[in-house]
């Protein structure tokens, strides 16, 4: 597998999912060592996998209708298309812009507590990493089920397993890194989320009076 291209194949990509989310430690080890570029990283794993939500998320309001705090809002297909369309590209995009970020941030960061700055393996990180929360976004396809994209957090104990793996931390400052680097993550989260919502709520459709609402 060493010898793969970083554009897996749907079979290998699979596997490679099942084993970085069942064995993190000698999953991480074996992406440590092989070949993969930042771009490579990005059009063939982040690209496809930071999709799901903003996929499951859109067709949701298309099939369920427009939801705000709880209160779903029957409103014509004309209306909700654009507001759907747009705030999966924006999810999208910023998810792939997340990840980036936090590459970069975990580069910089390395010399600082021992490691190599190195923003490949740092892309490995994040990309890797993040599987969990981007798999979980499948849970907004069916309304209510959203509150299990928790399981996503497990995404900040790959990030905590395979730091000092990829970025060759010493054990006595892995620690104080790896907590460093999910503060960075949180933030970077928070602030991605902030941004989607404030630019999707440009396209939000407009309720007027005659709409179906249902709780």
């Amino acid at each position: 597998m060493a010898s793969e291209p970083p554009v897996a194949a749907a079979n290998g990509m699979i596997g490679r999912i099942i084993a970085i989310l069942t064995k993190p430690k000698h999953e991480f080890e074996a992406i440590a060592a092989e070949p993969m570029t930042v771009q490579g990283m990005l059009i063939g794993w982040a690209a496809p996998l930071a999709a799901i939500g903003p996929i499951a998320n859109m067709l949701r309001q298309l099939v369920f209708g427009y939801s705000n705090l709880g209160i779903r809002v029957e409103i014509p297909m004309s209306s909700i298309l654009p507001f759907a369309v747009a705030s999966a590209a924006i999810g999208w995009v910023m998810g792939l812009v997340m990840v980036v970020a936090l590459a970069l941030v975990i580069s910089e960061l390395a010399p600082n507590f021992g490691g190599q700055k190195d923003m490949t393996a740092a892309t490995k990180l994040a990309v890797f990493s993040f599987i969990p929360a981007w798999l979980t976004g499948i849970f907004g396809l069916v309304p209510g089920l959203g509150v299990l994209g928790v399981l996503g957090l497990y995404s900040f104990y790959l990030l905590y397993v395979g730091l000092p793996i990829l970025m060759r931390a010493p054990q006595d400052k892995a620690i104080a890194y790896v907590v460093v680097a999910v503060l960075c993550a949180v933030v970077l989260t928070v602030v991605a989320s902030w941004f989607v919502n404030a630019t999707s709520a440009i396209f939000e459709p407009q309720v007027v009076p005659g709409m179906r609402v249902r709780f």
